[in-house]
């Protein structure tokens, strides 16, 4: 079969474990019964777990930390932790029990969450303000008439006034929930200082702490990341350490947002002292020891759904001070019209690939597999043709978080992803076209980056204010390391693409980057090569954190100790420890060559300028068939 290059994030809970392994709600989950479903999960094909913040599970989070660090040589060798902050989210309070929930005829959904019944054509009002004189306070449950909106479990009091703003452009519509519940405010309502007063366009049951979502109108917040937020990330940091690869911002809007995310990483003293005792740990001295500071931190993962976001130089912008994408559809979707989201998606995804950022694919994706063992044809057409568009990765949310069927959802979507791989391949038949695209799109890159990225520190650093200063240093080294970085792509861009044309022939079966921040093996993955791609680093932190990248195998290797002449060696006798390679008792029929892309000084980051072809057969090595892919479309 063939081996899978896109990859996917799957969301897990304790209902996750409970549903794998049969447990009842009142039988407690010890930490064994947590590794078991992680194995299960990662034997189906998970590449990275996702922990929804929003939902924290303090027990449950200590017991997945626990797999990470019991099984680094095993099952979670394979795999990598992405942490998501809610982010400043809006939901409706708590609701007191409808008459349908209550009673033995009531649905598992009605029962696990009390409900008001919506009816189209009536008045809901909508209390962002405490109103004594309503007997409305934080606590007051909603109703069928009215309901709280809370920001973070308080008042969202700026509420108002964007609906007023918003009704100068016409009717403010409201999403609730996934957005079946649709409530609409026109010029005639009543928007007073405690309440707005809505009409419900499409009636139903809304549930206790749903998600509100105002369409085409900016959401004021005091700050992108909220208190809960940074409680969450340092509690995340303190007790994951070196586990925690990944975290993801909730409701970005401005390149600022990120920076301020990647400030609160910098700032948590206890996180940047356990950073600092790995460095010396892995001997590191100089400028590769700022390089693995770097790669030692837990990337950010920007989440696009917000309609501030989308827009071009914006999302340009954010994708500067970012490590990887999220397209988050769902709330993108209540944002914007629906018709507009797949465009964004495949913009998005193109972007991201010509800039060498992972990303991910995310939002309801199998569905209906959170109740069906099947999901339906419309569903496997989205994750097929997302991975036509190129995404590094798809994400299942509550399918696996807390649907009936995680393992097969988790086996369907490897399944629909192979198969799109193999169609993609099948049909890439004019490389010299592709090339050419590719070279126009890599320049178009690189010729805008000198403007796009000062008059982007500009305004990052304008927008801060005065008092930030901590912040607009940290924009001033992060914006001269993107400087630095544009330099030196024209010369990454021609090794990765001429290691990338050197594989139409059938001798090439792989390329070996050997890569200092994992930077090189990202840039050839871009290129989507129907051949394995191994990334050679030089730290377990930088490993994981490829495994987000469409298609890379990493390994972790002490390249910086090595020589020059020796590092192909030292690189196909990790590969081979790792089942990759197999020694080869007998010479091959056909000639084996791999194809390293490295630079020099080795180690060093940034410094992507050589390529050299070496003979598996002259080295006594064959390539595997369990990572050889099938040879679809070599020109």
């Amino acid at each position: 079969m063939r081996r899978r290059s896109t990859r996917i994030v799957a969301t897990i809970s304790p209902m996750t474990v409970r549903r794998i392994l049969g447990i009842e709600p009142d039988q407690p989950l010890g930490p064994p019964q947590t590794a078991d479903a992680l194995n299960a999960l990662s034997e189906a094909g998970v590449d990275v777990f996702r922990l929804n913040l929003s939902f924290r599970d303090d027990r449950f989070i200590e017991q997945v930390l626990a797999w990470f660090r019991d099984e680094e040589g095993g099952r979670a060798a394979g795999a990598a932790l992405l942490g998501d902050l809610q982010g400043p989210k809006l939901r409706l309070g708590d609701f007191k029990a409808s008459r349908e929930t209550s009673g033995p005829a009531s649905t598992e959904a009605s029962r696990r969450e009390d409900q008001a019944r919506l009816e189209r054509g009536q008045e809901f009002l909508l209390y962002f303000r405490p109103d004594p004189g309503a007997g409305v306070s934080l606590s007051t449950a909603g109703n069928e008439r009215m309901g709280t909106v809370l920001l973070n479990d308080e008042f969202y009091e700026s509420f108002g006034e964007c609906v007023r703003r918003g009704l100068k452009d016409g009717p403010v519509e409201i999403s609730v929930g996934d957005g079946n519940t649709l409530l609409v405010v026109d010029e005639r309502a009543d928007v007073r200082t405690t309440h707005v007063a809505s009409r419900v366009e499409i009636g139903g049951m809304v549930g206790s702490r749903k998600g509100v979502m105002p369409r085409r109108i900016s959401i004021d917040v005091p700050s992108i990341i909220t208190d809960k937020d940074r409680e969450d990330l340092r509690f995340l940091l303190r007790r994951g350490g070196r586990h925690v690869s990944f975290v993801a911002l909730s409701f970005v809007k401005r390149p600022s947002d990120v920076l301020r995310l990647r400030g609160e990483i910098d700032n948590y003293s206890t996180y940047r002292s356990m950073v600092g005792r790995r460095v010396r740990e892995l001997g590191a001295g100089g400028k590769r020891a700022r390089s693995l500071r770097t790669t030692l931190l837990p990337a950010i993962v920007a989440k696009i759904e917000t309609r501030e976001a989308v827009e071009p130089d914006a999302f340009e912008s954010i994708l500067d001070l970012s490590d990887a994408v999220m397209v988050a559809r769902g709330d993108l979707a209540l944002q914007m019209d629906p018709d507009r989201v797949p465009w964004e998606q495949k913009r998005i995804i193109r972007t991201c690939r010509m800039r060498g950022k992972p990303v991910i694919t995310a939002t309801q994706m199998l569905h209906s597999m959170q109740h069906n063992p099947r999901p339906t044809r419309s569903e496997v057409n989205d994750v097929f043709n997302a991975a036509l568009d190129g995404t590094d990765a798809t994400m299942l949310s509550g399918e696996t978080a807390n649907g009936r069927y995680p393992v097969e959802s988790v086996q369907t979507m490897a399944a629909v992803l192979r198969r799109a791989e193999e169609f993609w391949h099948s049909g890439r038949s004019d490389l010299v076209a592709e090339w050419a695209d590719v070279r126009r799109s890599l320049k178009k890159i690189v010729d805008g980056a000198s403007v796009r990225l000062a008059e982007r520190q500009s305004e990052v650093k304008k927008g801060l204010g005065a008092s930030s200063k901590r912040l607009a240093s940290l924009a001033d080294r992060l914006y001269e390391g993107k400087r630095e970085k544009t330099r030196r792509q024209t010369t990454t861009d021609m090794v990765c693409m001429s290691a990338w044309a050197m594989i139409s022939s059938p001798e090439v079966v792989a390329i070996v980057a050997v890569t200092a921040s994992g930077r090189t093996a990202r840039m050839m993955a871009r290129f989507r090569p129907d051949v394995p791609v191994f990334a050679v680093t030089h730290d377990d932190e930088n490993r994981r954190k490829l495994l987000l990248s469409f298609g890379i195998l990493p390994v972790e290797v002490d390249v910086a100790s090595a020589a020059e002449e020796e590092i192909y060696d030292v690189a196909l006798k990790a590969l081979a420890e790792r089942g990759w390679l197999e020694k080869a008792e007998a010479p091959a029929e056909t000639r084996e060559l791999v194809v390293f892309v490295s630079g020099s000084p080795i180690g060093d980051p940034g410094t992507t300028n050589q390529l050299r072809l070496v003979s598996l057969s002259d080295a006594g090595y064959r390539l595997r068939e369990i990572a050889q892919p099938e040879t679809f479309g070599r020109v």
